[in-house]
């Protein structure tokens, strides 16, 4: 996917953003089926434990930079009336590589699309599972897009050599196998 697109997902127009670490999802578009008050979606989410135990277990996987010890002060605090949560704060404190923040109009905050998906079990289980439909779907489509492109490059290659014959068969055998694993 290109950098900076919007993608429909159960209805929503969502921003992404293409990143180092995959793409990510605009949290700040998708709360919005939730009511307006976004930054409140999200910073409410952020304080439940198992919100801030989800993301410690994403860092860990991805991220070598990971600040832990200042994560166990972080989960610590989780779930007291008191504790206040955002995503900046997360970013900065945790050294955290899975959200992004930035402000201004266009702004939002973002998160890795595993990140986002899960955010989405915030809003309604119903909403979730759409997202998650149609998130899948698309990425299907993409490789399948792929898949064709490649297919019709490799019957130009079948047209000029003997030994592209050979590449090509060889590289569209590995597509088939691909397919059937899905």
């Amino acid at each position: 996917m290109k950098s900076n697109q919007k993608i429909n997902l159960n209805g929503v127009e969502v921003r992404t953003r293409e990143t180092e670490y995959g793409e990510f999802l605009c949290l700040t578009d998708l709360a919005k089926v939730a009511g307006d008050h976004t930054g409140e979606i999200l910073s409410n989410w952020l304080r439940l434990i198992g919100t801030i135990e989800f993301l410690k277990e994403f860092e860990v996987k991805f991220n070598d930079n990971f600040d832990l010890e200042e994560y166990k002060i972080i989960r610590a605090n989780a779930g007291t009336v008191r504790f206040r949560l955002s995503a900046k704060q997360w970013i900065t404190k945790a050294k955290a590589i899975g959200i992004i923040s930035e402000q201004g109009r266009f702004g939002g905050t973002y998160a890795h699309n595993a990140i986002a998906l899960e955010f989405c079990s915030v809003i309604s289980p119903a909403f979730k599972l759409g997202v998650f439909v149609d998130y899948l779907t698309l990425k299907e489509k993409a490789a399948q897009n792929l898949i064709n492109t490649y297919e019709f490059f490799l019957e130009k290659i079948e047209d000029n050599t003997l030994e592209a014959n050979q590449l090509a068969k060889t590289i569209r055998d590995i597509a088939k196998e691909s397919k059937k694993a899905k």
